[in-house]
């Protein structure tokens, strides 16, 4: 099974950053609080989804193949997951930092980011 592909390059050198945003009120900051809690994704399979899966396994939350330490809540866009956060429909979302570094700079002045 494993002859049947092979990786023969690297697309990207380096790893994208993620940030990790709750909304106005949210009862987590920090981290260490989201096991067990609703990730705001924009579609399942996107990468706010496979980033998350990935935190949480990095942080010893799997435990077994089917495991998933989040519930998901898919809700389109940025638009959706921002104001899924502040409407209860997603604890927090992830979304990559240099694509939306000008949203998150409004964002901090909200208390959106943590």
């Amino acid at each position: 099974m494993g002859d049947e592909y092979r990786i023969i390059g690297t697309y990207v050198d380096a790893p994208l950053t993620w940030a990790v945003s709750a909304g106005k009120g949210s009862v987590h900051s920090s981290l260490d609080t989201l096991q067990g809690s609703t990730v705001g994704v924009s579609r399942l399979g996107s990468g706010s989804h496979i980033m998350a899966i990935v935190m949480g396994e990095e942080r010893g939350w799997l435990s077994g193949e089917q495991a998933v330490p989040f519930s998901f809540a898919p809700l389109k866009d940025f638009k959706g997951l921002r104001d899924g956060v502040n409407s209860g429909a997603a604890d927090v979302f992830m979304w990559e930092t240099f694509m939306s570094k000008v949203l998150f700079s409004d964002l901090e002045k909200k208390n959106f980011f943590f």
